[in-house]
């Protein structure tokens, strides 16, 4: 197959313009290429070289959907990071069984490199798939607990946040054509399956308030496991609320930086009114939006 030299300049202007970005970790240089046939090495190697060429120190991967079987034949692994594009009960047929041991086999042909899976998540586009936001949820959490059972899976990535309009798309029609595969509609209305992905995505997984004497003892309990990372520059905020929903009092707490950890940690903090009756209570970002929140209910 010849090497498309638009693409490979495709490649050249994309590192050009993004190879500073703070951001940038890795160059994703194909999706879905049918990574086991001869062509598709090629390819992927032709794009890797030039990737490395141009930077030599970026990582690299490719999102590969053909590693179910014999995965050492595919050309993801030449990459940095080896990707897989999941759909176990989804986009092909699979319990949560068989998608526990996927990703041991993919483990066991590139033992020395991380996994990510690079898509996974609930598309209705088939008759046998119907559309129920519960089905989302499902596959979100049950697939979550697998990906975190395996130490050697070092991220997920969901695809993803709306419905997309789409010329293949079973639903709709003319301009509206397209796949129901999201936690929001087309139009960015949330579904409930939008709280789901808020949750598994947050770094925080429990947050338990204990009512005390004009105070309140809060224990904070982040993620042993995917999402995994160190929190710097986050606050948990609360407004307290008295008989008759009468905002009486709102409290910030700074946290100091907290590290991933099997054990919960203590937050202290006093009140200047006695027992309120109920205070929602978020864990900010530094960037201000909600990681995390619950109704506390002294």
């Amino acid at each position: 197959m010849p090497i498309s030299w638009k693409r490979l300049g495709a490649v050249a202007e994309m590192i050009a313009r993004d190879r500073n970005h703070p951001s940038v970790v890795a160059w994703g240089l194909c999706n879905e290429v049918g990574g086991q046939h001869p062509p598709a090495h090629q390819f992927a190697r032709h794009m890797l070289e030039e990737a490395k060429r141009l930077d030599p120190n970026r990582l690299c991967s490719y999102a590969s959907n053909s590693l179910i079987k014999t995965p050492e034949q595919d050309a993801a692994g030449m990459m940095d990071i080896v990707e897989v594009n999941e759909y176990f009960g989804t986009w092909y047929p699979g319990t949560v069984e068989a998608l526990a041991r996927h990703p041991d086999g993919v483990h066991a042909a590139f033992p020395g490199k991380p996994i990510v899976i690079s898509e996974y998540g609930y598309c209705a586009c088939t008759p046998d798939r119907p559309e129920g936001d519960q089905h989302r949820v499902e596959a979100l959490r049950s697939h979550d607990t697998v990906f975190r059972s395996k130490e050697f899976v070092a991220g997920s990535i969901y695809f993803s946040y709306n419905d997309y309009r789409s010329h293949v798309g079973p639903t709709g029609l003319g301009a509206l054509r397209q796949n129901v595969h999201e936690v929001a509609d087309l139009f960015g209305r949330r579904k409930p399956s939008y709280s789901a992905l808020r949750e598994e995505c947050s770094p925080v997984e429990s947050l338990i308030a204990e009512n005390r004497v004009n105070s309140s003892q809060l224990r904070l309990q982040t993620r042993p496991d995917l999402p995994m990372y160190t929190l710097r520059g986050y606050k948990l905020t609360g407004i307290f609320y008295g008989q008759g929903g009468v905002p009486m009092e709102r409290q910030e707490v700074e946290l100091p930086r907290s590290f991933p950890a099997r054990k919960s940690r203590s937050i202290s903090h006093s009140l200047k009114q006695e027992r309120p009756c109920t205070s929602p209570l978020m864990f900010l970002r530094p960037t201000g939006f909600s990681a995390y929140s619950r109704i506390w209910k002294p």
